[in-house]
């Protein structure tokens, strides 16, 4: 594991002991306990590992994903594993201890990726940079990782569901899934999609877990492969998953500001601006001249 902090900082975390039970948490401690755990996000064979059934990820528009299956699921979303893109790869990340509380020890990671669109059910066939940010609770005493908070600018969400996914094509494969996968009765020949058009890309702005499209393209791409678990979410009526929890009907309104304080947003704006890209949009699409080459280094 890399960092970006201080090497004196990072030197004293490998020279230091373990934690013993009962003693304070110090720098030392979340650096040694998150290399010893080897944290990869996309790692997604060893989330048993990094997470607990209580462990949960968050991102503000989307809703809260419980449990090392449910986040798997939300994180291959944004990978090549997610049926609207074909290819996925990492760049130049950096990140920081942001502080300690108790037992746990919170990381900043900012990430810049590139997604390149499946023309199959896109608009435009394009490669898309795209900066995302994670705030990561790490439990230096238990080792594992409690919950992961995730922001990405409101931009690329609109540019993403708005811009790339309102096509007939997705709107078939939502409707599709919902027949083929979940036997839903809908009439997959037009009824079903003008239902799906009819609906609001989001739900008070830029939200889309409450009654609208981009909460059923999300779910759909879930539903797909786990029909029991996802069909329920995307269904045009309001009904239970096996959880006992409803989808794609109200949104939670759960504000980025509430899990991202101004020192986070500043981090992220900063890491877009040296990446030569506009931190108001937090993406860029391919082909535009790079301002920077810093934050090369991956903390995770």
């Amino acid at each position: 594991m890399k960092t970006s902090t201080v090497k004196s900082i990072f030197f004293v975390a490998l020279i230091a002991k373990d934690n013993a039970a009962g003693q304070a948490i110090v720098p030392a401690d979340c650096f040694i306990g998150l290399q010893k755990l080897a944290f990869d996000i996309f790692d997604f064979d060893s989330y048993p590992d990094f997470f607990r059934a209580n462990s949960f990820i968050t991102l503000a528009q989307a809703g809260t994903y419980t449990g090392p299956e449910s986040m798997k699921e939300y994180i291959r979303f944004a990978s090549s594993s997610s049926p609207y893109f074909a290819e996925f790869e990492r760049g130049p990340s950096d990140g920081a201890l942001k502080g300690i509380e108790e037992n746990v020890c919170i990381f900043n990671h900012i990430e810049l990726n590139t997604h390149t669109f499946d023309e199959l059910v896109s608009k435009k066939s394009l490669s898309v940079d795209v900066v995302a940010s994670g705030k990561i609770y790490y439990n230096a005493v238990e080792n594992y990782i409690e919950k992961i908070y995730v922001y990405y600018e409101v931009g690329w969400l609109d540019f993403f569901f708005s811009k790339q996914l309102d096509t007939p094509q997705v709107h078939d494969f939502i409707c599709e899934t919902m027949s083929n996968e979940c036997d839903f009765d809908v009439d997959i020949s037009g009824a079903c999609q003008k239902k799906l058009r009819e609906l609001p890309t989001f739900t008070n702005g830029s939200y889309f877990d409450g009654d609208s499209q981009g909460c059923r393209a999300l779910h759909g791409a879930f539903a797909s492969v786990n029909p029991e678990g996802h069909c329920p979410h995307i269904s045009f009526t309001p009904n239970q998953d096996p959880n006992g929890k409803i989808k794609c009907s109200e949104s939670a309104g759960v504000k980025p500001t509430d899990l991202f304080d101004d020192d986070d947003i500043g981090m992220f704006q900063t890491f877009c601006e040296v990446n030569g890209i506009d931190p108001t949009k937090g993406y860029a699409e391919k082909g535009r001249k790079k301002k920077g080459k810093a934050f090369k280094r991956r903390i995770f």
